[in-house]
């Protein structure tokens, strides 16, 4: 996922001021899940899971556009 497009999400989500290299280097170390909107390929949530590649895994985040809230998007990101 491109750190642009993923902070695009996240002020949808979570308003606030981000550094664009920094997201980028936490994205390239997590597993990123996205969910997209067909028609155009636009981010529509996304989830983030950590790892130690063997014993341990976190969901760090769980995001969702709030235009697509309720409607079951975060829960097929978690499955």
């Amino acid at each position: 996922i491109d750190a642009s497009e993923f902070m695009d999400l996240v002020h949808r989500v979570w308003p606030g001021n981000f550094d664009h290299a920094l997201t980028s280097q936490a994205l390239s170390k997590t597993i990123n899940f996205t969910a997209r909107r067909t028609f155009d390929n636009f981010l529509v949530g996304e989830a983030r899971l950590l790892t130690d590649g063997y014993f341990f895994s976190v969901v760090s985040e769980v995001l969702v556009d709030p235009k697509f809230q309720n409607c079951g998007l975060g829960r097929q990101l978690m499955e």
